[in-house]
């Protein structure tokens, strides 16, 4: 997808504001913006299911999004977080080739940028610093996960 100017300049707002982006470098950034998508989400709307293969990372430019996660015999689900504008989500199963550990469910309408698992790799996991945040990150959220027992 092709981004205007004013598109560039808000999503270099955005991104500079994200921690782990802060050890992008200039070229690194260009990259990132060139390669993301853009999508709006409506309040309800599921945008990653529980279960199913990860093959996107995703940043939250707007609105606010629950994380839910399945539990009991019934498969009733229970939200874990709630992620705000400045988010990003999806990079467990990036990260471990594993299923989508939670649904991500829009909570009210909001607009997602996105990039696929090899731009994530290629850009974001080739930086040694931003690898180790988000490995962080995503060590955190699975520890979280286990202390919940989901």
């Amino acid at each position: 997808m092709r981004l205007n100017s004013d598109e560039i300049g808000r999503i270099r707002l955005i991104l500079k504001q994200i921690s782990f982006l802060e050890h992008l470098k200039m070229d690194e950034m260009d990259e990132l913006i060139k390669a993301l998508d853009k999508r709006p989400f409506r309040k309800n709307e599921k945008i990653i299911t529980q279960g199913e293969a990860g093959e996107t990372f995703y940043l939250l430019t707007s609105g606010t999004v629950g994380v839910y996660k399945k539990h009991g015999v019934f498969g009733s689900r229970k939200r874990v977080a709630l992620l705000v504008e400045g988010a990003f989500f999806g990079e467990m199963a990036l990260l471990a080739h594993t299923p989508r550990t939670a649904s991500v469910i829009g909570e009210e309408d909001g607009e997602i940028y996105f990039l696929p698992r090899e731009t994530f790799k290629k850009v974001l996991l080739h930086n040694p610093s931003i690898a180790a945040l988000i490995q962080q990150t995503a060590a955190y959220r699975g520890a979280q996960n286990r202390a919940l027992n989901l």
